[in-house]
């Protein structure tokens, strides 16, 4: 019987997706975003009739035109109407919200998911939640019960109330719940660095970066059944009682991703699978051998070269080109897929006059020097009407708060800077590096570096697409991690 796993705060499925080509089966998979859990559901389609051989339904559905949206803005209808896919939306996946009035009802349809898929225990939980309230010390600064100072005992409770209230922290504890209920095998923890970014740079001070992963590293270990949290590259266990902060960020680089993108990556083993499996020796083996066969340094050109040439406010979600004029470099050759006639997700943001003239200013002068420009190189001519321009224009150049480099390229020759959700806002830090295109990057372009695979298909708006793709875990990293995990706990 395949391994399973539960995708909590899933996002659009990067992580899911390194799961499920990893081999295992969804029994739950929740995230708030209406949007994230549409492309999910789509994707989860794309799987059960791959696998049951019956894929040509899932071309024929992409290819189906509707008046006004793509067919797959919403998937809703297609899976609905398909006895053998409805379960999808009917118990599979959810977008009700998590929270401590309803988690008992998610615990009881993963048990029911459970039941119906033939599986006795959950063997993997991924997600993500946010844990800010550690980020700033807020346990420290929330929890000083022993302050007699006057006035302390009614401010000590209005803080602890606080953090009480604090909905991102809400969401941590209640993925700790559910892990408690559950005791998967194992678990995956995953954010950006930034969430845990801390005020004190003095080391296990409360605040400094190994004084926040150490809380995590408790809060995890008491727990029923006990986890062994262990980061994905080996370190000494009993060289301290202490976690190093660094030792749990990775680069997404490293692992066959065109893109320098760090996360903060914790993996947790139940206390018997160390005991009786060796999962930790097995799980860091397997990851340093997927590291060592990945090829670094992948660039931008490796990931998108091969897609046709377009312009501003050109392309189409259904665009019927198919990539193949320019020869794709493995990655490229990777990420397609032969059966589509097409490109999905791939129109282009329609940009300013004004913002066209930058951008392909910006395009030509990293072209031509191998790297990006800043404010300070722009011909005054070209200045944008904001701010940090007009600090430069009065001559001060070293004015506080200036951003000189609010344009970016992504640079042919070299890994891409991180995708982030913002790319849904502008498309400023996301310039081609083609100059003759002259724009910033489609969904599919960003989702090349991300290493989604191109029949993965964005459900929603355009702007939803880019969001689900800024926030996603690329699925390349997640796949490592995936097969580390199943001959850890096998």
């Amino acid at each position: 019987m395949k391994l399973n796993y539960i995708d909590l705060f899933s996002g659009a499925g990067g992580l899911g997706e390194g799961f499920q080509t990893s081999g295992y089966e969804p029994i739950y998979i929740n995230d708030c975003d209406k949007w994230s859990i549409k492309t999910i559901q789509l994707r989860k389609a794309y799987w059960e009739l791959k696998n049951s051989n019956n894929i040509d339904l899932y071309y024929d559905y992409i290819e189906s035109k509707l008046e006004s949206f793509p067919s797959f803005y919403d998937p809703t209808e297609f899976l609905k109407n398909n006895k053998d896919l409805a379960y999808i939306i009917d118990s599979l996946t959810s977008s009700i919200d998590l929270n401590k009035s309803n988690i008992s009802d998610h615990y009881s349809n993963i048990n029911k998911n459970l039941n119906d898929m033939g599986h006795n225990d959950v063997d993997v939980i991924a997600g993500g939640p946010p844990c800010q309230a550690y980020s700033y010390t807020a346990r420290s600064r929330f929890s000083k019960i022993n302050d007699n100072t006057w006035g302390s005992k009614k401010e000590n409770k209005k803080r602890r109330k606080q953090l009480n209230y604090d909905k991102r922290h809400q969401l941590y504890e209640l993925y700790l719940e559910l892990i408690k209920k559950c005791q998967p095998k194992a678990f995956v923890y995953e954010n950006v660095p930034g969430l845990l970014t801390a005020k004190s740079k003095k080391e296990n001070s409360p605040g400094a970066p190994s004084y926040v992963i150490n809380r995590l590293r408790n809060d995890f270990s008491y727990l029923d059944g006990k986890y062994n949290i262990i980061p994905l590259g080996e370190i000494d266990l009993g060289s301290s009682k202490d976690l190093n902060f660094k030792d749990f960020i990775v680069n997404a680089a490293d692992y066959g991703v065109p893109q320098n993108r760090k996360r903060f990556i914790m993996v947790g083993f139940r206390t018997d699978m160390v005991h009786d499996n060796n999962a930790i020796e097995k799980f860091w083996e397997s990851i340093k051998e997927k590291k060592n066969k990945c090829k670094k340094g992948l660039s931008v050109e490796d990931a998108i070269r091969d897609l046709p040439s377009i312009q501003h406010n050109d392309g189409d979600e259904l665009y019927w080109k198919k990539p193949g004029k320019k020869r794709p470099y493995d990655y490229g050759r990777l990420m397609r897929d032969n059966n589509l006639k097409y490109i999905i997700n791939y129109s282009s943001r329609s940009h300013m006059k004004s913002d066209l003239a930058r951008y392909k200013w910006y395009a030509q002068f990293a072209l031509k020097n191998n790297r990006n420009a800043t404010l300070k190189h722009l011909p005054p001519k070209l200045y944008p009407k904001h701010k940090s321009a007009k600090i430069l224009l009065n001559g001060k150049i070293n004015g506080k708060g200036i951003h000189i480099d609010r344009f970016k390229v992504k640079l042919w020759n070299a890994p891409s800077t991180t995708i982030t959700a913002h790319i849904s806002k502008d498309g400023h830090a996301y310039i081609h590096p083609d100059p003759d295109q002259n724009r910033s990057l489609t969904v599919r372009e960003a989702a090349r570096i991300q290493s989604f695979p191109d029949n993965y298909v964005f459900c929603g708006p355009r702007t939803a697409q880019f969001r689900q793709v800024g926030n996603a875990v690329p699925p390349l990293l997640a796949s490592a991690i995936a097969e580390s995990i199943k001959k850890a706990i096998t």
